[in-house]
């Protein structure tokens, strides 16, 4: 008799457990789902300018000078800006141009430069 017993209780730490995870998984991909809206809502009011690259630029002090509010985070403007000119290091020189996003309230597109 005690061994059903605890064969029913396991099983109902198993159920409650499989629940929670599945709540948890749940949680998490609305979370997910949740933030790529957002962010696909303000990439809508996102364009891209371009940008003549000034000696001492680099793309941190770019991002820090051009940022706008559709990001929380300065790496986030870095990694746009280093996939919309399809670079894979982050080292620019003087003279260079490159497109940067900027917030608008229009269309996304290409609008005038910046400098």
């Amino acid at each position: 008799m005690k061994d059903s017993t605890c064969k029913k209780i396991s099983i109902k730490h198993i159920s409650f457990i499989l629940s929670a995870m599945l709540l948890t998984a749940a949680a998490v991909t609305l979370l997910i789902l949740g933030s790529v809206r957002t962010r696909s809502e303000a990439a809508e009011n996102i364009r891209y300018s371009t940008y003549v690259v000034q000696d001492g630029d680099t793309i941190w002090s770019i991002a820090q000078d051009h940022m706008s509010g559709n990001y929380s985070d300065c790496r986030d403007y870095v990694k746009d800006v280093m996939r919309v000119n399809r670079m894979k290091k982050s080292l620019i020189h003087p003279g260079d141009l490159i497109a940067i996003p900027v917030q608008t309230d229009e269309q996304p597109g290409i609008i005038a430069s910046a400098r």
